[in-house]
């Protein structure tokens, strides 16, 4: 899935100084990014005239339109340049006002349009999984080498999964080995 750069109303490219840029993609489905980059400082001051801007400017077109995904499905990623608290992090991530935030700190390369498409592959499409999944599909418990080998043999790795005893024997042992020590 490829995301195409999209021109933004000339008002919001003036008060974000081209920190905020918007990519969508033709495909079936069709998403709608809107990505503001700036300091920690700046995305707590704006981040939620951000939301409002967009939601009036470009949302309010879009339920016009008969397709409900496409009214929907939309996002807009705050980038910082530094450190993010937890506490704003959580604040916007959970706004559930207009669309779907995401939030990344300490986020050091260039905004293009091929990072721009990373950022969207990592925190939506999700297809970067595939890859993952199929670089470790042959690596076993077997390739880990513990820290504490002790204390990882006293770990049955047979089906303890769901077996909450079996988890409790588990963490009571590994309180024993650490009281001997």
């Amino acid at each position: 899935m490829n995301f195409l750069k999209i021109e933004i109303i000339e008002d919001l490219v003036e008060k974000y100084k081209g920190e905020l840029c918007h990519y969508s993609n033709k495909d079936d489905w069709k998403i709608n990014v809107f990505i503001y980059k700036s300091n920690s400082e700046n995305i707590e001051k704006n981040w939620r005239k951000i939301a409002s801007s967009i939601s009036v400017l470009y949302q309010s077109e879009l339920t016009k339109l008969e397709d409900e995904f496409e009214k929907w499905n939309f996002y807009i990623f705050f980038i910082s340049t530094d450190e993010i608290t937890k506490e704003l992090k959580n604040l916007i991530e959970t706004n559930r006002f207009s669309s779907r935030k995401v939030v990344e700190d300490n986020y050091t390369g260039n905004l293009s349009d091929t990072t721009a498409n990373q950022l969207i592959t990592k925190h939506i499409i999700n297809d970067d999984l595939i890859s993952f999944l199929n670089i470790n599909k042959n690596k076993t418990e077997n390739d880990y080498t513990p820290v504490n080998k002790s204390l990882w043999d006293k770990i049955p790795l047979e089906n303890i999964k769901r077996d909450t005893t079996k988890q409790s024997s588990i963490i009571n042992n590994i309180k024993l080995s650490t009281d001997e020590n």
